[in-house]
């Protein structure tokens, strides 16, 4: 209980009383990263926020709080009907709420927790149908599915994940080349200085003769 109790609410402490470090109601989004990555104080925490929209600066408590609740409070339930109707409604709630709040500052992160939460929804379903007569019999079908379910869930980690490193590639060399750029103006203005103080030299020459 210390554990997955006490770290949640370690968490929801130290973001509470940094909170007005994180979400400073007087400046912009853009302004408040800039503010939040250039305190010192704030990078001990940075696994706490460093991921959210200033104003969900709270959201890796949510997060904790929701594993915590769809683990550890579910098996609480001795009744197998009633755990699954419950996880159901868990995951069908967190699903309505990622997908609401966008909660991450990129997209790709935002896509990819709201297909995990469908993933979640059509996992208990999937076990609301076995306790039925119905469906009892075909493990087969119900195997698919959810198979299916977790193919898709992986198959776009490793998509994002390819276009991650591949807009990291593209960035390094945009940012190479634009240093490149910047070295070449810089050798330019060496040049025309050199041939400007030439010329200042050939004119005060000329003024003293």
């Amino acid at each position: 209980m210390i554990y997955p109790v006490g770290m949640p609410l370690t968490y929801l402490t130290f973001l509470y009383y940094f909170r007005h470090d994180l979400n400073p109601s007087n400046l912009d989004a853009d302004s408040v990263r800039l503010k939040r990555n250039a305190d010192k104080y704030l990078q001990k925490i940075r696994f706490l926020w460093n991921d959210y929209h200033p104003r969900y600066y709270y959201f890796e408590f949510v997060e904790a709080f929701r594993r915590l609740a769809l683990t550890g409070m579910l098996v609480t339930i001795r009744n197998r009907f009633r755990r699954v109707i419950v996880g159901f409604i868990m995951a069908l709630m967190s699903f309505i709420l990622y997908r609401e709040a966008q909660p991450f500052i990129w997209p790709e992160s935002n896509l990819l927790a709201s297909v995990c939460q469908m993933q979640l929804i059509i996992t208990f379903f999937m076990c609301l149908l076995i306790q039925t007569p119905e469906f009892e019999e075909t493990p087969t079908l119900i195997g698919t599915v959810l198979l299916g379910a977790n193919i898709v869930a992986i198959g776009l980690v490793i998509v994002l994940q390819f276009k991650e490193l591949k807009f990291g590639t593209s960035h390094l060399i945009i940012i190479d080349a634009q240093k490149n750029k910047i070295k070449s103006l810089r050798r330019d203005v060496n040049e025309m200085e050199e041939e400007l103080n030439v010329l200042l030299d050939r004119h005060y020459e000329a003024e003293e003769r």
